[in-house]
């Protein structure tokens, strides 16, 4: 998105008010503050960002910069502070409390991005900034009403940030970053308030993945559901953390892992030894059997469970009996999105959903290397593009979410049975 367009929203946004008549006043944005907005637009490409941190030099001083969570806000003294500490010996000055004009900037530019102005994120927006100018002007009682663009910015977002800053602006930022982790957890042992935010939406206070609340009607139940499976749904749809829900629906799926092994392996034995071809007296076909038991059961673990991966093919092949039924249950943005894009931190396989023969496999490809992602953490370069990080990569897990939940349902539904008193 060019510059321009980014600048042309931002003021669209800003100059919102309610409908005409509503009230009296004439809001208008302060030029001062639009120039400053401008020029921070246009060097905004020399700030550093790394997991929702900003890092810029400002005043000869090195800062690193990071959101507070919306959900906790604290009330800031008369300076917009309300916590400043400097350290004499390592020469480092923490602050918690209003943020700074870089961040905020920084911070709608990424919104305009991500968002349209159709999407609730913005519309949500918009009726801040007009709340804000209806209390304006019950306060001010003014008809005339000049608005800094940045206080309205920072207001309807109640934007508050820690910033450390050194005065040697050749410290190393990543020693400020460190730092930073090691005054998030003070702070956090000392206030027993939460730092750490994960997303723009949780920094402005718009979960923009809220569950959708269905409405249709329906019918009094007609099956009988597995109960530790309804148990573990729940926890996944009453989780506002991508991370919860995804392991969750991962979990239905996982239950029976062993089971489908174990009757898989029986089922081949078993067509092995009554093939109309199959003769006792052939040492070469005992012996193709026998080695296939003997590779079989390299992959069985002393529980009797099978290879993790091939569980969940057998899983998937059981459950999922119709492709365009499965299409059915998804919307085309999701279908397009899925058979487009790999998931970024996982490397987790595009899937074609035209073709019978690599489906499934594609399915199970996409959905292990992510759950692989989301449990395993190793450290080493080999492994830094495939691991999750709950800064980075919460916005593209939740688009993994309908997947998985939608491969669960099906086996919920296609493992249940009917109702027979």
């Amino acid at each position: 998105m060019n510059k321009n367009l980014i600048i042309k929203r931002l003021y669209d946004l800003l100059e919102n008010n309610y409908p005409t008549g509503f009230f009296s006043p004439i809001f208008s944005l302060d030029e001062n503050s639009k120039e400053k907005i401008n020029d921070i637009i246009n060097g905004i490409e020399s700030i550093n960002t790394n997991k929702l941190i900003l890092n810029y030099i400002k005043e000869e001083s090195n800062i690193v910069e990071v959101a507070l969570p919306y959900s906790n806000r604290i009330i800031l003294q008369d300076d917009g502070e309300s916590l400043n500490l400097f350290d004499d010996e390592n020469e480092i000055n923490y602050t918690v409390g209003i943020s700074s004009d870089f961040y905020v900037v920084w911070l709608f530019i990424e919104l305009f991005k991500r968002y349209d102005n159709s999407s609730k994120v913005i519309s949500t927006l918009q009726n801040r900034v007009r709340t804000y100018k209806y209390k304006r002007n019950l306060v001010t009682g003014n008809s005339n009403i000049t608005i800094d663009c940045l206080d309205l910015m920072k207001s309807i977002i109640n934007l508050q940030t820690i910033k450390i800053s050194s005065s040697n602006v050749l410290m190393d930022t990543s020693k400020l970053t460190i730092m930073l982790d090691s005054f998030a957890y003070t702070y956090m042992c000392n206030k027993g308030r939460e730092t750490k935010v994960y997303s723009i939406e949780e920094i402005v206070g718009i979960n923009s993945s809220r569950k959708e609340r269905k409405t249709r009607e329906f019918e009094a139940p007609k099956r009988i559901y597995n109960s530790e499976l309804i148990e573990y749904y729940n926890l996944a749809i009453s989780s506002d953390d991508p991370f919860i829900s995804f392991i969750s629906y991962y979990h239905i799926l996982e239950y029976f892992y062993d089971e489908i092994f174990k009757e898989f392996q029986i089922d081949n034995f078993k067509k092995s030894i009554t093939s109309p071809t199959f003769s006792t007296k052939d040492n070469n076909q005992m012996y193709k059997i026998i080695k296939k038991i003997i590779k079989d059961g390299k992959e069985i673990k002393e529980n009797g469970s099978g290879n993790e991966q091939k569980s969940l093919n057998f899983v998937l092949n059981k459950f999922i009996n119709d492709i365009e039924d499965f299409k059915n249950k998804l919307s085309e943005t999701e279908i397009e999105y899925y058979s487009e894009k790999k998931v970024p931190f996982s490397a987790g396989d595009i899937i074609d959903f035209n073709s019978k023969d690599t489906f499934i496999k594609n399915i199970s490809n996409r959905i292990y290397k992510t759950r692989n992602a989301l449990i395993h953490r190793k450290s080493g370069e080999q492994y830094k593009d495939l691991t999750y990080n709950p800064y980075m990569h919460k916005t593209e897990l939740r688009k993994e979410i309908s997947l998985i939940k939608t491969i669960a349902e099906m086996v919920i539904e296609n493992s249940s049975s009917y109702i027979d008193f």
